[in-house]
């Protein structure tokens, strides 16, 4: 940490895993149905650090809102993916809405 800034870090459960994401980065670790686990991490940069008009209040909350919900999503899907990697099945969008 630097300057002793608490490091902000949330998350959510996702199929076998965890998705975990801070201010700069988000990660995925599935467990795979042979107990291995898969890590998937990328770079995240927040809409709203990218555009400081929706910084805004009234404007903010939705946006984050939406970004959380595609990020969720995304997570979901590449938990799901891993999960059943090995029975060769892929889901799509439709099965995703569906559930």
């Amino acid at each position: 940490m630097n300057g002793g800034e608490p490091l902000q870090v949330g998350g959510q459960a996702v199929l076998e895993g965890v998705m975990m994401r801070s201010p700069r980065a988000l990660a995925v670790a599935v467990r795979l149905p042979d107990g291995s686990v898969r890590l998937k991490d990328e770079p995240f940069t927040s809409f709203t650090h990218r555009h400081p008009l929706l910084r805004r209040p009234f404007l903010r909350g939705p946006v984050i809102l939406i970004e959380a919900l595609v990020t969720g999503v995304r997570a979901l899907t590449f938990s799901a993916q891993a999960a059943l990697a090995e029975e060769e099945e892929t889901l799509g969008w439709g099965s995703l809405a569906l559930t």
